[in-house]
């Protein structure tokens, strides 16, 4: 059991800055996707270039997120092995990065409505 424990916080402490970026980029990829449901631009070709400029954020730090969530999974694998610990933690982990960074973009911007 301490060879597990072992390799277990060897996967966190290898993870750890992995698990930082991929937090913060959805964060900033749930925060562009939000910005194109508030902000509407008058001008049309304005709005068309809002929109695609918004969406290519979006994208690239969603892929940001992603590489980084697949290189924890890379981490979890390399410490735990094939075992089903290994996919059970990168899964749970993912999971809780995607639902807190969504609820630190409502919770702004439910902030900011209540605000104004």
């Amino acid at each position: 059991m301490n060879e597990f424990m072992e390799s277990l916080r060897m996967s966190f402490d290898d993870s750890i800055n992995y698990l930082t970026w991929a937090f913060f980029s959805l964060v900033a990829a749930f925060a562009f996707d939000r910005l194109l449901d508030i902000k509407k631009i008058k001008n049309k070709l304005g709005n068309c270039i809002f929109t695609l400029v918004c969406r290519a954020y979006f994208i690239a730090f969603m892929l940001i997120g992603v590489a980084n969530i697949q290189y924890m999974r890379e981490v979890f694998s390399h410490h735990l092995g094939g075992s089903i610990f290994s996919n059970i933690f990168w899964i749970l982990i993912m999971v809780i990065i995607v639902v807190n960074a969504g609820l630190v973009t409502i919770g702004i911007d439910g902030k900011k409505s209540k605000e104004s």
